[in-house]
């Protein structure tokens, strides 16, 4: 069987249909849907697949149980969670090194998808959310049980709120459960219940969740569509969430005469879902129209001449913008180029301080913030290390992307020194570095360059004059030096200024040219803690 190993456990994952299409003498990139099946311990995705499989023919599709849930490992009870959810398939479809993938879930697998969308804006290409709500209130449900099928059912669904007893499981079974929609127990023997968290969530989660903020954070476009006879997934619960999207990305519906969407009307739902994704497909450009035109595939000139800002977010800065998310104080963007990553972190809710040499870059930025969060932004026209002045323990997190290479080993290390003292205990630092191994430069005399210098002893080896080294176009838009990192020379340097370094390692960009990847080995990327 297929896992995925995310560090906490191994995640069960089944696909259908492939991710390229021949058609003739073309080769077509299909969309990818994630599926996020509901349940709350007593369904798994089994369920979702009569219906998903039939997207298959347009879409990869991919199945997944959470963690808890199904074949996937049952870790800790205190990470079988909504919130604990949506990192593990944000991080599930990182290490897949799925391409902008759709996420598509209901009940459950809807708020698993929402708070997916929200913490990690612009990582996915949309939102399919199904049957599914921004809250849960008893007493709505069972006034919609009482209206639907009488007192028996408004009560024996409150006695299930109460206490979720084997008895009064198999009640709401027989009584309540054939109101939400048609029989179907198609997949249902391939299911594997987790008692315990089918238990402790309906006590514990399933009526306390709210993501109505949540949901305002999102910035994907969003397909919601409601049922008009489930008491369960309701009309009101459904009218109250579409209200909490932003009204400029959300396309709501609902269908008329349904419970549940995939059992009642399977074949309106494959047309609008399929719809959906090709509209949002169609419409999805790799240069969103608010940044200057790409230079390079992946690329866009910075005003100064001072490297390029990629449209892809590193490793190093997803886990900023990941860390972002519950920082109680500012977090400073250093070199943020045109603010991709403070644009980021601030739909995470952060306050951020963003930083560049070039006020045009501040600008593009300013710009793009959304007006409600404008107010959590604040900006400096500063070079750094030497007009970097933040005040002591004032901050949470520090990132410096592609700006320490502009700098000599001596100014690298002063900068770091400023970052270290400003950060609050705990407080962490991000960092993205080319390494000698980039294929923009000619990277074998490179990185000979670097070795000769380190086995002189040179106090700062990867400080090297890369014009020489540079390829066309690029000798142009670059300064005369670069300090180039190896994992080594980053750790002594994150070192000396006092840090504690949590990880550090070699990536690549998928979005770069082909060309300029050489061993997967181009940038160093590193986590600091203070």
């Amino acid at each position: 069987m297929p896992f995925e190993n995310l560090g906490i456990g191994k995640m069960y994952y089944e696909i259908y249909g492939g991710e390229l299409e021949v058609t003739g003498d073309t080769l077509l990139e299909k969309p990818t849907i994630v599926c996020l099946h509901g349940g709350t311990g007593q369904l798994d995705h089994t369920y979702e697949i009569p219906f998903w499989k039939r997207v298959a023919d347009t879409a990869q599709v991919i199945f997944i149980d959470y963690f808890g849930v199904g074949r996937s490992s049952h870790t800790r009870p205190n990470l079988w969670h909504p919130k604990q959810w949506a990192k593990d398939v944000y991080q599930f479809c990182r290490q897949l090194e799925l391409n902008k993938p759709f996420l598509a879930g209901d009940s459950v697998g809807g708020q698993v998808a929402m708070l997916a969308g929200s913490h990690y804006p612009g990582f996915f290409s949309g939102l399919i959310l199904m049957n599914t709500e921004t809250r849960l209130i008893p007493q709505e449900i069972e006034e919609a049980f009482r209206q639907k099928g009488g007192e028996r059912a408004a009560t024996v669904f409150a006695k299930l709120i109460e206490e979720p007893s084997p008895q009064r499981v198999s009640d709401y079974m027989e009584y309540c459960l054939p109101l939400c929609s048609k029989p179907n127990n198609q997949y249902r023997h391939c299911t594997q219940v987790n008692e315990t968290l089918l238990h402790e969530y309906n006590q514990n989660i399933l009526y306390t969740l709210d993501l109505s903020e949540e949901v305002g954070k999102i910035t994907d476009r969003v397909l919601y569509l409601a049922s008009d006879s489930n008491p369960f997934h309701n009309l009101a619960a459904a009218t109250r969430t579409i209200k909490a999207f932003d009204p400029n990305i959300v396309t709501s519906e609902v269908i008329l005469n349904t419970g549940l969407l995939q059992i009642d009307a399977p074949d309106v739902l494959q047309q609008k879902v399929e719809a959906f994704i090709a509209t949002t497909t169609s419409a999805r450009e790799d240069t969103p129209s608010f940044y200057p035109e790409t230079w390079v595939k992946g690329m866009i000139k910075t005003v100064n001449k001072m490297g390029i800002t990629t449209l892809e977010l590193a490793p190093p800065t997803q886990d900023f913008v990941d860390y972002a998310y519950g920082c109680t104080h500012p977090i400073v963007d250093i070199g943020c180029g045109y603010g991709l990553s403070s644009l980021a972190a601030l739909k995470t809710g952060a306050k951020v301080i963003a930083i560049d040499l070039a006020i045009e870059h501040l600008q593009v930025l300013q710009k793009n913030v959304p007006q409600a969060l404008k107010d959590n932004l604040s900006i400096q026209v500063a070079s750094f290390p030497e007009a970097f002045d933040l005040p002591d323990a004032s901050i949470d997190a520090a990132h410096a992307s592609m700006i320490l290479h502009f700098l000599s080993g001596e100014q690298i290390l002063a900068g770091l020194k400023k970052i270290y003292a400003c950060l609050r205990p705990g407080g962490k630092l991000f960092i993205a570095n080319m390494s000698p191994y980039l294929g923009l430069f000619d990277h074998e005399k490179l990185s000979e360059e670097y070795n000769s210098r380190q086995a002189r002893g040179e106090t700062w080896p990867g400080y090297i004059e890369q014009i020489s080294f540079a390829r066309e176009p690029w000798k142009s838009q670059l300064p005369p030096y670069a300090y180039f990192f190896k994992i080594e020379d980053a750790v002594k340097m994150i070192s000396q200024a006092g840090f504690e370094v949590e990880k550090v390692y070699y990536y690549t960009l998928n979005s770069i040219p082909d060309d300029y990847k050489t061993n997967g080995r181009e940038y160093v990327g590193l986590t600091a803690v203070k």
